[in-house]
């Protein structure tokens, strides 16, 4: 309203304030938008040596990970022969100890047919070694443990039948084993240790190898995962430049024929905000 000047110079003022408000706003929004370019070219840079260094390591991650799995089948398998090998000792050492263990029961049943010997012959004349008569309660007693000790005999005879028939079946056992591996019957004890020994040592040197492996491949990964995490850094920085501009404005991203996916890279952000515009 020119006819008022007051009004007319207030109103004047008021535009070139918002004038300068506005050109400050555009100035801050430009500012923006070049950190947000060059955020996106770090960004495309990182991303570019993350896949030169897949590239450059695939053949060496490959070769890593069929490591790996080579020398876990190869651990299985010695597992299973030291199993197996465990096994074949302990029966080879049973089958040693049996028979004397058999032998000594079977002393033991001749010294109790002795004793069960001498009481009879005992009960039977009714007199001790002095001539003189054995009271009832005596007689008694001798009859008592000759029920015993011929019952003792019986266990006995028992335990040598459980032995012999584990004898049987620890022959028909190690012979089972040795068909698969014939070597091994002709070897000691002690050569059986050994070869124990050696095959925890092998293991053991395979595990470190496994050990190593795993490590090697860590340490690629630990590199690869480095770059994502710098390609999502940079990616949060780009979002919280987005958000410290006045809502007021707007972003118009243009993708100029790129040959990269920076149309894919500008749909997103414009999902993320509302405040960028994209025309391809």
């Amino acid at each position: 309203d020119q006819s008022n000047p007051i009004s007319y110079g207030k109103e004047i003022q008021k535009t070139d304030s918002m004038h300068k408000k506005l050109e400050d706003l555009k100035q801050e929004s430009f500012k923006k938008q070049k950190e947000i370019d060059e955020l996106k070219i770090q960004q495309e840079k990182v991303s570019n040596e993350k896949n030169e260094f897949m590239e450059s390591h695939e053949d060496l991650i490959h070769e890593y990970q069929g490591n790996i799995d080579n020398i876990n089948y190869i651990i299985e398998n010695i597992k299973k022969e030291q199993t197996t090998l465990k096994e074949y000792i302990q029966l080879r050492k049973n089958l040693l100890n049996l028979p004397s263990k058999i032998q000594k029961l079977e002393q033991e049943i001749i010294q109790k047919e002795n004793q069960i010997k001498d009481l009879e012959d005992n009960i039977a004349s009714g007199l001790n070694k002095k001539g003189k008569p054995f009271s009832p309660e005596k007689i008694q007693s001798m009859k008592d443990s000759l029920q015993q000790k011929k019952e003792k005999i019986s266990s006995i005879n028992s335990s040598i039948q459980d032995l012999e028939k584990f004898q049987k079946e620890t022959l028909q056992s190690l012979e089972k084993m040795e068909q698969s591996n014939n070597s091994n019957q002709d070897l000691s004890i002690d050569d059986l240790n050994n070869l124990q020994s050696k095959l925890q040592n092998d293991l053991t040197n395979l595990v470190n190898e496994l050990n190593k492996n795993t490590t090697q491949l860590e340490c690629i990964e630990k590199i690869i995962d480095k770059f994502d995490k710098t390609i999502d850094s940079i990616q949060s920085k780009v979002d919280k430049t987005l958000s410290d501009i006045t809502n007021d404005f707007e972003i118009i991203m243009v993708n100029d024929a790129s040959p990269d996916n920076a149309w894919e890279a500008i749909k997103e952000l414009a999902k993320k905000d509302d405040r960028v515009k994209g025309i391809n």
